[in-house]
């Protein structure tokens, strides 16, 4: 009987190693003015690239990124002056007007204290300001430099005319003298008694770059007018009203006429020329003499 043959057991052979793989190499930096050298003529002659000197490549790419954003995006075309109001109406409004006047939002938007503000006006350029296809933004912006231009151009012209009320006082202490506060405290009353309620209103006028109330010209007059005023006894009726004459001057006043024979002759005889005005005279200085007696 024949021996078997020993077994031999073979030992399995390693697997290959798998080929490793490369990383890709990173960028070590690059040299702009390299990268453009090596464009064809046409391309690295192109002024475009000239914006791209300090931010190279990235700011290339970056500006190409945002291109094409903005090419993926809606795209609005500008109308021609041909084009039908539609058409504007439908720019402007893809530009960010707003769809009506009242819905512009003005957020916080209020004039500068102290300037006098038409709200009526506010409405007719906000109104002007949609039909030129202006956005939110850009009314609000607008709004508030004109206000801010008005606000300056204001404090101005009340300085100029605070100026000009001083020089005005000036002007008339060197004509009056002593008699200065006297004088127009006359002119007051008598612009007072004249104007009655529109006193404010007709003071406020502005006259040659002067308020009317500050005007020497002005002031003289009411001064002359207040003069004749007192002369002629007006004791604060009727379309006087606010110019009194005192019981003392009044009955200093009436003194004087019964002393005048010429005025008594007047007074006494109804057919003479200035009768009617010598009454008229005598009665109201009687009446700021003794207010008490109506």
């Amino acid at each position: 009987m024949a021996e078997a043959e020993p077994i031999v057991e073979s030992t399995p052979e390693p697997a290959p190693e798998a080929p490793a793989v490369a990383e890709a190499p990173q960028p070590t930096g690059y040299d702009w003015s390299q990268l453009r050298g090596s464009l064809p003529t046409e391309m690295r002659e192109h002024t475009i690239l000239d914006g791209f000197n300090e931010t190279g490549l990235e700011g290339l790419v970056s500006e190409h990124i945002n291109l094409q954003r903005l090419v993926g995006g809606e795209k609005v075309t500008k109308p021609t002056e041909k084009s039908p109001p539609e058409d504007w109406d439908r720019y402007y409004d893809a530009l960010g007007r707003p769809k009506t006047v009242d819905e512009y939002d003005l957020d916080d938007f209020e004039p500068p204290e102290g300037l006098p503000w038409d709200g009526e006006v506010q409405t007719k350029m906000l109104a002007e300001f949609h039909k030129a296809g202006l956005s939110n933004k850009q009314a609000s912006e607008i709004l508030r430099g004109y206000s801010a231009m008005q606000s300056e151009s204001y404090e101005g012209m009340k300085e100029r005319i605070d100026q000009a009320g001083a020089d005005s006082e000036q002007e008339l202490k060197a004509e009056w003298g002593t008699a200065f506060d006297a004088n127009s405290e006359l002119a007051k009353r008598a612009f007072r008694a004249t104007f009655g309620d529109s006193l404010d209103q007709v003071a406020g006028l502005v006259v040659d770059g002067r308020l009317l109330g500050d005007h020497p010209v002005f002031i003289k007059a009411f001064h002359g007018l207040g003069s004749r005023m007192a002369e002629d006894g007006f004791a604060g009726s009727g379309p006087t009203s606010g110019f009194a004459m005192t019981p003392d001057q009044a009955i200093s006043q009436i003194a004087e006429m019964e002393a005048s024979r010429e005025v008594q002759k007047a007074l006494v005889d109804k057919g003479h020329p200035e009768h009617a005005a010598v009454r008229r005279k005598h009665d109201a200085l009687y009446r700021a003499a003794y207010p008490e007696e109506g």
